[in-house]
């Protein structure tokens, strides 16, 4: 066994329960569990399975002696007498149905010895014709019907013979014998004269109806397309069946779409815990992510950023918990941006495969202004999406600082294989005079809308993961679109993404178990200064050992 996976995960079980693993192997074991918690009931099992063995002889326990049954014995000798008695009964019987036979073939082959003949060939041709045309039954029919009746009855001798004596025929038994005997020998003499064909019938008693040779093949033709039909249609369902299994197979997490809520996104300007707050608390690991970002370095407005992110699951609280400390710099220190957030995100579970992650956000910030490096009547881009003209009375106070404080909200849907949420940002409409001094000023932060979606495809092994997903940002000045994608082969991640106005995005990096390096880029022409910029991103993600009690209640 080179590593655990879902073919030889028993045998895996087996060895760790009955303590054949090597130390290292027992690590590679329980690390491949706490990947996959569904497989902890199956671990359960197998330790539910071995049983304690005690090495003491307990002396007190007495076994009781096996007692004989009288009863049983007499039971069971009657019932053996009773089963011979029907035994012999039986043979008796069957003797009995083989002496009647015998002697109605010795009379038949008495019959047919008899040479004389009272009645000419042309009477005995009328009368087998009599015999086939007309229904009525007449003297020798009823015999003939007589001997039928014994021969398919298998009645025993005696009863043969009392029906053969309750006929109402005054004439002899021997006379009529001898009558169907020369009728059947001049039928068979002269078939080629007389050409008469007759259909052999099989007995069938009174009140049923009689069926020709070629009916009852024809009823087992039908049968047998029947049965025919049948195994035609079962043989479909069972392929159907096996299409249906292939494809369940197919969309199963751990074969394919999944939904790790684990994932990276490249926006311009948006660090990815921040693209989807819901994301807090998601993963049965603390992370810690700092995200530092340089944008437009080769223009006056251009802004350095720095962010730390800490996030885990609390087990008591059923929730996501994170704290945020963000720093930003804009225009070599015209504006200073110093703002700190807590994230609570509860983990509801609607069904095992469903489950609501509602999301608040509550900030506090800081803003400082440097008026001395203020260009007055020029367009401030510290928000990229929502440009500001500065417009200073100098013949007034300008301030300096600014505090404000803010609420994000948000939810996702969260399934096996795929996931899609809505996030507002600002709903408090935070004021920002920070641009203008006058007394009828009061401009607000306007509120941001985003939409995000996205799946994942995750290979067997888990080496290898595919994560597309789309996003959507609009607010009462901008409106943007975005597509992306995140490839994770083992140790090595790619990332790519397409925006609206020209956007392109690119990330390279190490990502690891517990630790993650990913550089990004973004090439996006800017309007307002007819130039295309870029803006590098630098992310750091330290991971903790994954916490087995806690992935079972955020694990899809």
């Amino acid at each position: 066994m080179t590593s655990p996976n879902f073919e030889n995960i028993d045998l895996w079980l087996f060895d760790y329960i009955e303590g054949n693993l090597s130390t290292y192997q027992k690590t590679l074991l329980e690390n491949y569990i706490l990947n996959h918690p569904e497989l902890d009931v199956d671990l359960d099992m197998w330790k539910m399975s071995t049983l304690a063995v005690s090495d003491d002889f307990v002396s007190d326990i007495h076994i009781a002696k096996k007692k004989e049954s009288r009863y049983a014995y007499y039971f069971t000798t009657v019932l053996g007498a009773v089963i011979i008695l029907l035994i012999g009964q039986a043979d008796h019987l069957q003797s009995s149905l083989n002496d009647a036979a015998n002697k109605i073939a010795q009379e038949e082959n008495n019959y047919t010895n008899l040479k004389a003949e009272k009645l000419s060939v042309e009477n005995n041709t009328a009368q087998v014709n009599k015999y086939a045309d007309t229904p009525s039954k007449t003297n020798g029919q009823t015999i003939l019907e007589n001997k039928e009746n014994i021969l398919y009855t298998g009645s025993i001798n005696s009863i043969a013979l009392n029906t053969l004596n309750s006929n109402t025929i005054n004439s002899s038994e021997n006379e009529l014998a001898v009558m169907e005997t020369s009728v059947t020998t001049r039928i068979a003499s002269q078939s080629n004269n007389t050409q008469i064909k007759l259909t052999p019938l099989t007995y069938i008693p009174l009140g049923q109806v009689l069926y020709d040779v070629s009916e009852s093949d024809e009823l087992a033709n039908t049968n047998q397309d029947k049965i025919k039909k049948q195994r035609g249609l079962s043989g479909l369902k069972i392929s159907t069946k096996e299409i249906f299994n292939k494809i369940d197979r197919v969309l199963s997490k751990s074969t394919a779409l999944s939904n790790y809520r684990d994932h990276y996104y490249m926006i311009p300007g948006i660090s990815s815990s921040n693209a989807n707050l819901s994301s807090t608390g998601s993963v049965s690991q603390t992370r810690f992510f700092s995200t530092s970002r340089v944008r437009w370095i080769e223009s006056e407005q251009q802004k350095l950023s720095q962010e730390f992110t800490l996030d885990s699951y609390v087990r008591s609280l059923r929730s996501g918990v994170g704290a945020q400390v963000s720093y930003d710099t804009y225009a070599g220190g015209t504006i200073k941006d110093w703002n700190a957030s807590l994230t609570f995100s509860p983990k509801i579970a609607l069904s095992r495969n469903i489950s609501l992650e509602p999301v608040a956000k509550l900030k506090v910030g800081n803003k400082i202004l440097n008026s001395s490096k203020v260009n007055n009547n020029t367009v401030s881009l510290f928000n990229s999406t929502s440009p500001q003209l500065f417009s200073f009375d100098t013949t007034q106070a300008i301030g300096r600082k600014l505090w404000y404080r803010d609420l994000d909200a948000g939810v996702t849907l969260n399934t096996k294989v795929f996931y899609i949420g809505f996030q507002a940002e600002n709903l408090l409409n935070h004021v920002e005079n920070l641009y203008q001094n006058q007394q009828n000023s009061n401009y607000r932060t306007p509120t941001t809308y985003s939409v995000l979606a996205g799946t994942q495809y995750m290979s067997r092994n888990e080496k290898i993961s595919f994560h597309p997903y789309v996003y959507m940002r609009s607010n009462t000045d901008a409106t943007s679109y975005y597509a992306g994608f995140s490839f994770d082969l083992d140790k090595l991640f790619i990332g790519a993404s397409y925006g609206s106005a020209e956007q392109y995005s690119g990330s390279i990096g190490l990502s690891l178990n517990q630790f993650a390096l990913l550089l990004q880029s973004t090439r996006a022409y800017q309007a307002h200064l007819d130039q295309n910029l870029f803006t590098h991103q630098l992310t750091l993600r330290i991971n903790s050992p994954m916490s087995k009690k806690t992935r079972r209640y955020i694990t899809l």
